[in-house]
């Protein structure tokens, strides 16, 4: 399972380290370079230790020889009187080394993280669109999107664009709460369990005021994969709005957390494969875009990284229509200015008639699949 790990619980935190938006909690220092004599700290350090300080010991374990991956794990090692960890500490301009004492308070409540949205506004034709960046996905993002897309009503606003670029993932919770601003109660991803359909995922369903009724695109890239594919996919799929960029990584899989049989760890394995709704294939696959930027390609794929998975089709679960769908209005060649130049290519190309996209338009309705379910409406 390449996309699996396991780590005893009190290394748990270096499964979680490399996902975005989670902390991994105190920890002495975020960076370090290896010497003769110890480990220096040259980023983030806890006070009262300094970047530049050499870090000789922490609680009676020398560093001295001690792997990069070592020291990281010695940072993040859970004092055992909950709060406080020694490190002796030879500090510039000091010809002795001296303890220090680090306060880590590991037994105050976490902080609960608060995620944010890097956005902008760009004119587009007599009006603007706002441009979103979404980075990663993260649980409770779908209520900062909420408020963000609240503003734009407000203002002159002729579309979104939710800039997906490089974002690789997170969470499948997230990622069903911000589909529900667009396509709230939709039917959307088809989840297969050893070769066995087993659910299909569907949008939240926000309060009407929440829900983002205008012109709305995504823009992908190579890198953008997991929990951010199915945003950008549920577009795709229900004709929501255009998708503009270059084919995604095609990370169709989803992993799960759980204590080990032994007692002694916590394991990541992967547990399921997703399709679109449309019935569309993710893993090992990508999604196409409907609008084609060149853009600078991946160093890998989910379909090169040894071991992955095999690519899943799923039954297509859409049970209505999408009517309505607004579509982006003419621009009159009026762009920008941006900061970014390929913003405005992309901007420039969604007020451009483009091939029809890949929809549900037409689509019959299966009466006996419908019954309880929610139409999707923009």
């Amino acid at each position: 399972d390449p996309h699996g790990a396991w780590a005893p619980f009190d290394e748990e935190w270096s499964l979680y380290a490399d996902e975005p938006g989670l902390d991994g909690g105190p920890r002495l220092w975020g960076r370090v370079t290896r010497t003769a004599v110890g480990v220096r700290v040259i980023e983030d350090p806890t006070p009262p230790l300094e970047v530049g300080d050499l870090v000789l010991a922490v609680d009676g374990t020398f560093t001295a020889g001690m792997p990069l991956e070592q020291a990281e794990q010695l940072a993040r090692v859970e004092p055992a009187d909950g709060r406080t960890r020694r490190a002796l500490v030879l500090r510039a301009g000091e010809m002795q080394p001296r303890e220090v004492v680090v306060d880590l308070g590991f037994e105050e409540e976490a902080e609960v993280f608060e995620p944010s949205l890097d956005s902008e506004r760009i004119r587009y034709g007599d009006g603007s669109v706002v441009v979103v960046r979404l980075s990663y996905v993260a649980d409770g993002m779908e209520g900062a999107l909420a408020e963000l897309l609240a503003e734009a009503r407000r203002e002159n606003t002729h579309g979104v664009l939710l800039d997906l670029r490089g974002n690789g993932g997170g969470s499948t919770r997230a990622a069903l709460g911000i589909t529900g601003l667009f396509l709230p109660g939709a039917r959307l991803f088809p989840l297969s369990a050893r070769g066995r359909l087993v659910d299909v995922m569907r949008a939240d369903v926000p309060t009407p005021d929440r829900v983002w009724t205008g012109p709305v695109a995504a823009l992908v890239d190579g890198y953008t994969a997991s929990a951010a594919e199915m945003i950008a996919g549920a577009f795709v799929a229900y004709g929501r709005g255009p998708v503009v960029g270059s084919r995604t990584f095609g990370k169709g899989c989803i992993q799960e957390y759980a204590d080990d049989h032994t007692g002694r760890g916590v394991l990541r394995i992967t547990s399921l494969l997703f399709a679109l709704p449309d019935g569309s294939p993710v893993q090992g696959v990508g999604i196409s875009p409907t609008v084609l930027l060149p853009l600078p390609m991946p160093r890998e794929r989910e379909a090169t990284v040894p071991g992955a998975l095999p690519s899943y089709r799923g039954p297509d679960v859409r049970v209505a229509e999408l009517e309505n769908a607004p579509a982006w209005p003419a621009h009159g060649g009026t762009i920008g200015p941006c900061a970014e130049p390929l913003l405005c290519a992309a901007l420039r190309r969604l007020g451009t008639p483009v091939a029809p996209l890949r929809a549900a338009r037409g689509r019959r309705v299966n009466s006996r699949s419908a019954a309880g379910s929610v139409a999707a409406r923009p």
